[in-house]
């Protein structure tokens, strides 16, 4: 759903003097919701923040099933969430402003019930290589116990999301979702040029969807991205550690791998990265969560969460793969210094051995799933494959059969 046309639009949030070139084009200054959604009883929708430009939103028309609802508004960092009271049964929801085109959205159905007491791992990509994917799944299900994955698209050319829902749908993985999240990132801050972080919108947003519409029954959620892999210096894994923390969230940190800098190869792979630099500082923060367990009015970032304590670093650790990247920030193809600053991690070595088979390549499907549901809500859609067949999942497939019958 996109702000009506004859409101302000969203204005950017810093000053121009710190936009850079290519910001104007980067920032989402039109989507109002990226879905409308039950969670329970209650119509939920989740956007990027609107801020105080739009002065006439009071004059907003809400309506749901013949009946116009109050907007409850929820402000969070870079992210809304909007509560609109109970609307179960609900269809669509609608949106008449003054000057604009009236706007209709079907409501998604909730879809916790189908992740409920799963280990969930979570991330945002855009057109990492399958086999990447591929690998990244395995390590998790092999080395931490996750038994579902959730992966929103931001917009991948190189593949369909069929293949991407292909490549996650691994052995030990019973739930698997691809989100089509095709929405404008948002321009990124830079510490080093005093640039705010204040404008990426998508994931943030993400990260929000995926806590209330899929993931807030799931035992646990492990956020990290394709190019990293977590392991335990512990007893415990990620999932077990966020059960055992007093508010349900562990952070950890990580350091970078690289490739055998005497031979890169030239199509590099997670098991390639076992190299370590000397002198390099730990990478930013990662998180896992056991969503039941955490604050409600708590939200969880890209590398922190909001409305806790921040506690010390868990046993986790991470490990970066430098090589394994699409160069979409920076060119990481390259290795920096002598050859001789770098070494061969003998525990990077050892696990990498142990979790993922260096001759396990990426062919075709690795395990039918029991249910295919396509699920089209407001700008985003879900693929979701069950490894087990549910009769709620059915129910669910049931009930997206008749309303596209109906339109």
């Amino acid at each position: 759903m996109l702000i009506p046309s004859g409101s302000v639009r969203r204005r950017p949030p810093r000053p121009a003097h710190l936009r850079p070139p290519g910001y104007d084009e980067g920032f989402d200054a039109d989507t109002l919701y990226y879905d409308a959604f039950l969670r329970g009883r209650t119509l939920t929708a989740i956007g990027p923040p609107l801020g105080g430009d739009v002065a006439d939103r009071e004059s907003w028309r809400f309506t749901a099933g013949g009946k116009r609802l109050r907007a409850r508004i929820i402000r969070r960092d870079r992210t809304e969430i909007t509560e609109f009271g109970q609307a179960l049964g609900a269809p669509t929801l609608g949106l008449a402003a003054p000057r604009s085109t009236p706007q209709k959205v079907r409501v998604g159905t909730d879809l916790s019930a189908v992740f409920a007491g799963t280990r969930a791992l979570l991330t945002l990509q855009l057109d990492n290589d399958l086999q990447w994917i591929h690998d990244w799944v395995r390590w998790h299900v092999s080395a931490q116990g996750t038994d579902a994955v959730v992966v929103y698209d931001n917009g991948s050319t190189s593949y369909t999301l069929n293949d991407l829902l292909d490549a996650i749908c691994v052995p030990g993985v019973r739930v698997a979702a691809v989100v089509n999240w095709s929405f404008p990132y948002g321009p990124q801050g830079d510490v080093d040029l005093d640039l705010p972080w204040d404008s990426d919108f998508a994931q943030y947003g993400a990260i929000e969807h995926a806590r209330w519409r899929l993931l807030r029954k799931a035992h646990g959620v492990l956020s990290v991205d394709i190019d990293e892999l977590v392991y335990a210096t512990g007893e415990l894994t990620a999932y077990e550690c966020a059960q055992a923390a007093a508010q349900g969230f562990v952070r950890f940190s990580g350091e970078w791998t690289y490739t055998d800098p005497a031979s890169p190869p030239t199509r590099p792979v997670h098991a390639d990265c076992r190299w370590v630099h000397d002198g390099d500082s730990a990478t930013a923060d990662k998180w896992c969560a056991a969503p039941r367990r955490l604050p409600r009015g708590s939200q969880l970032g890209v590398h922190l969460a909001h409305g806790l304590e921040m506690p010390p670093h868990a046993p986790l650790r991470y490990w970066h793969m430098r090589a394994v990247s699409t160069h979409w920030k920076i060119d990481r193809s390259t290795h920096e210094g002598d050859s001789d600053s770098y070494q061969e991690s003998a525990l990077a070595a050892a696990q990498l051995r142990k979790h993922l088979d260096e001759t396990a390549a990426l062919v075709g499907r690795a395990s039918a799933p029991g249910v295919r549901l396509f699920a089209e809500r407001a700008r985003a859609r879900v693929w979701l494959a069950a490894h087990r067949g549910r009769r709620f999942a059915k129910r669910i497939l049931s009930d997206l059969r008749t309303r596209n019958q109906h339109g």
